[in-house]
């Protein structure tokens, strides 16, 4: 039987090594990434699975500065001086919530984003982790090469009654 516990822990040890080299190859190609020439985005959102109204604007926010900017042909744009930040805060309004994205690498602001909220069928279909709130989080698919990035940010949702910082 020694030889039938050896087979399954490297079964095992093969199991937990893939997720790992996944995780370590996407450092390494989002750490290489270009920043992309016009900095320029697209929001689509979906709550519980069906698509709702984008934002007309979003609020770019850096250490030391507060940028608004408006949606235009379907993109919203960094603020030219804030493009040499390594990262940024992102906040916009959509009907009474408040969608709060802190420390975005800017690399990750030349792409398409497909963002996901709502409460129990949406922690269902995205395969939230049980430990967060679903009626608080978000699930973020930036279309950016391959593999596409994926991020989950708890909180994110808050009413829009709170301010930024």
């Amino acid at each position: 039987m020694p030889d039938a516990s050896k087979g399954l822990q490297m079964r095992m040890r093969r199991r937990n090594f893939y997720p790992l080299l996944v995780l370590v190859l996407g450092m390494c190609f989002s750490a290489n990434a270009q920043v992309p020439a016009d900095h320029c985005f697209a929001i689509h959102l979906a709550r519980d699975g069906k698509a709702v109204e984008s934002p007309e604007s979003v609020t770019f926010l850096d250490q030391s500065s507060e940028r608004t900017a408006e949606i235009h042909e379907g993109r919203f744009c960094v603020p030219g001086e804030m493009t040499k930040q390594p990262s940024l805060d992102l906040s916009f309004i959509v009907g009474d919530e408040r969608f709060y994205f802190p420390r975005v690498p800017v690399v990750r602001f030349g792409a398409s984003w497909d963002v996901s909220f709502g409460g129990k069928k949406y922690a269902r279909l995205t395969g939230l982790p049980k430990t967060n709130n679903p009626k608080q989080s978000c699930s973020v698919i930036v279309h950016q090469g391959e593999p596409e990035v994926g991020m989950i940010f708890s909180p994110c949702r808050v009413p829009s009654s709170v301010p930024l910082k």
